[in-house]
């Protein structure tokens, strides 16, 4: 219904003043005047007014999942405390044994860990009962068959800076292989993070593969890429305690889900082709890895039934990408790197 406004001279001038300098009539002055004050006083609704219209509309679970919560996160921990005093226990037991590996075995890096301090030296504030896979084999395994058959890789500075990505690391682990160990001798790869790309590389693709490896294991290794690749250069800009070599930032940007050479160990042939050439193929899996998170696993849609048999995954309550509760120094991940590289039951 239309209504008139009566203004002071100073409104009204400035009215005058706004539709002139806007090339607007008046009228559309004071509408769009008050379209903005409705707007402002709409921000001011509450936060359950704004969600009263979709509030009851979803499926939220069960009612009671914030319930006991102490309780569940007391017996989880609980759970997993003794998980780890298990695996110490059948560690010494094995120690006291000796074992007896069935091949060579190789421990890979990861990215940006070239000297390979996640397999020979503990966390800074490890957690009790952990240790490095270097320690625990010079326990559980006899010097002879040690100091022949287990070969602990690294690469060097030179080496990591010009190499791109994790198919440049496939070729020098070939060249660092196949220079450890006779032509065709069997041997196992225990690779941590990128180094179990390093791997599936050098197994799957041309030229000259490796067709000599027995056990791939990969643990807390992004198998499907990560998504935040290109966020690593602007992260590490914002926090000073991060600080990587150029190189680094090449490398972690073609481990994305969507770059070249992720596309191309990830096709479902190079899957079926490194599955034809092993054993078997371990993926162990931290549950607080959020470097990888579910990125741990291996893709198997569209391999043949004999090649989904052969892939196995564990997952490691509690375990970390590194640090103190690092996934490579966790007994119960060392007891089932032990039992593959002896050939012992997995239960």
């Amino acid at each position: 219904m239309p209504f008139s406004v009566r203004f002071d001279p100073e409104t009204e001038a400035l009215i005058e003043r706004l539709a002139r300098t806007r090339g607007k009539s008046r009228s559309s002055v004071v509408r769009e005047a008050v379209e903005r004050y409705a707007g402002e006083e709409e921000d001011r609704t509450t936060a359950y007014e704004r969600l009263k219209p979709i509030i009851g509309i979803v499926r939220g679970g069960p009612s009671d999942l914030s319930q006991h919560t102490g309780r569940k996160v007391a017996e989880l921990l609980k759970k997993r405390q003794a998980e780890k005093r298990q695996a110490l226990r059948e560690l010494e037991v094995l120690a006291e044994q000796q074992v007896s590996l069935s091949r060579h075995v190789f421990f890979v890096p990861g990215w940006a860990g070239e000297e390979g301090l996640c397999w020979m030296a503990p966390y800074d504030g490890l957690l009790k009962g952990h240790a490095p896979a270097k320690d625990w084999m010079e326990r559980l395994v006899p010097k002879p068959i040690r100091e022949r058959d287990v070969h602990y890789l690294t690469f060097s500075i030179a080496e990591s800076t010009a190499s791109d990505s994790f198919l440049d690391f496939a070729d020098l682990l070939k060249a660092k292989i196949r220079q450890a160990i006779a032509p065709g001798e069997p041997a196992d790869l225990i690779c941590h993070s990128m180094g179990s790309l390093d791997a599936i590389a050098a197994i799957s693709q041309p030229p000259h593969p490796l067709r000599n490896i027995v056990n791939c294991v990969a643990v807390g290794s992004p198998l499907q890429g990560i998504f935040y690749g290109k966020l690593v250069k602007p992260i590490d800009q914002l926090l000073p305690f991060l600080k990587w070599e150029l190189h680094h930032y090449t490398q972690v940007e073609h481990m994305n889900q969507n770059a070249a050479p992720m596309r191309l160990i990830n096709g479902l042939e190079p899957r079926q082709r490194l599955m034809d050439r092993l054993q078997a193929f371990h993926a162990i899996e931290g549950t607080q890895d959020m470097v990888v998170m579910r990125s741990a696993r291996l893709r198997t849609e569209g391999l043949s039934s004999e090649a989904k048999r052969k892939v196995r995954h564990a997952t490691i309550g509690g375990a970390m990408h590194v640090g103190p509760a690092g996934i490579t120094q966790d007994p119960r991940t060392m007891l089932l790197l032990v039992k593959i590289l002896a050939g012992l039951p997995l239960n």
